[in-house]
């Protein structure tokens, strides 16, 4: 099996080391939750990864060439155009609306003619979430994906995105380890690295 590899990854703020010579593996294809306290470096680590932030120092093997698709902290999504529209846009061209609404229907979103702006938090993070597992990619990452979301939209949201990134790599930053269960994922956490 393919691996992601992470060896000695240094990034510091102002002086201030974030990640402290990390050290992890990915197993491609899987689902990966990474955990730990606020402040220790899991969104650093995935922006890292995805090319979004240089590293001071270390090697990330295993990414180069490879397509991600996201879920930020943020929903990032085009406020002024439809749900259906926000997610043509990452699709690959032989995708339909009739498909991407058959998508959203899946994670319990009607209002997807809607523009963006009209769409409640959850809906929009919904949204984002749709985007990325349809996106064209090798690679998804999502931060706290599932926030803002009440229980039972949240497990049926779950089901969704086990189901759909079936032989993907999958990175989930969460703070609960309920979805690293739920998720049936890996768990890294980086609690001691510093």
């Amino acid at each position: 099996m393919n691996t992601i590899n992470v060896r000695n990854l240094t990034k510091k703020y102002d002086g201030i080391p974030v990640l402290n010579q990390l050290n992890l593996e990915i197993k491609e294809g899987n689902i990966t939750c990474i955990m730990g306290p606020s402040g220790i470096g899991k969104t650093t680590l995935i922006n890292i990864l995805m090319g979004l932030v240089k590293a001071d120092s270390g090697v990330i093997e295993g990414v180069a060439g490879k397509k991600f698709a996201a879920v930020f902290q943020e929903n990032r999504l085009c406020e002024e155009i439809s749900a259906i529209l926000n997610i043509k846009m990452v699709c690959n061209k032989k995708v339909t609306e009739s498909q991407i609404k058959n998508e959203l229907e899946s994670v319990g979103l009607t209002d997807y003619e809607k523009k963006v702006n009209e769409l409640s938090g959850g809906m929009k993070r919904r949204v984002a979430i749709v985007r990325a597992v349809m996106a064209n990619s090798d690679i998804i990452i999502m931060d706290e994906p599932f926030k803002g979301l009440d229980n039972k939209l949240k497990n049926q949201v779950i089901d969704y995105v086990r189901q759909k990134t079936k032989g993907k790599t999958l990175i989930v930053i969460t703070h609960n380890k309920e979805e690293v269960e739920a998720l049936f994922a890996d768990l890294i956490s980086l609690s001691s690295h510093r």
